[in-house]
């Protein structure tokens, strides 16, 4: 409850002033609780972005794989499809337009399906950016 909300915003915090590691260890801290999928998720969002503040592309795109996993698992479409702009950015970061566009269609999919159209716009953008 209280606690996780405050490493959550311990986290960002670390984020938005650049300490990236500051950010991972919160982040880690979190994930190794026993928390909500929501919780969860935005811990694996932290260490995703950490990765990508310290250019390691490889592990940020571990960590948005296994957040597509998890709530694949546990039935969350909403969250899968971000997870999946998540790779998708990876891919689009790596100028892998290919990998970018098939997986943000994915995104859009999933989003199209649950009306979620706000995100799904986002998923729009991405395949457009990668095919320009």
């Amino acid at each position: 409850g209280g606690e996780t909300a405050m490493l959550l915003i311990l986290s960002q915090l670390h984020l938005e002033t650049s300490r990236p590691e500051k950010a991972f260890q919160v982040a880690q801290e979190i994930a190794s609780m026993d928390v909500s999928l929501h919780e969860t998720a935005i811990a694996q969002e932290t260490v995703y972005e950490a990765f990508l503040q310290q250019g390691d592309l490889e592990e940020a795109m571990k960590t948005a794989q296994e957040l597509v996993s998890l709530c694949n698992d546990k039935n969350d479409k909403k969250r899968e499809a971000i997870a999946r702009l998540m790779v998708a950015n990876i891919h689009y970061t790596q100028k892998d337009f290919t990998q970018a566009v098939m997986v943000a269609r994915e995104a859009q999919a999933l989003l199209h399906d649950i009306a979620a159209h706000a995100d799904e716009a986002s998923a729009v953008r991405i395949v457009a950016e990668a095919l320009r």
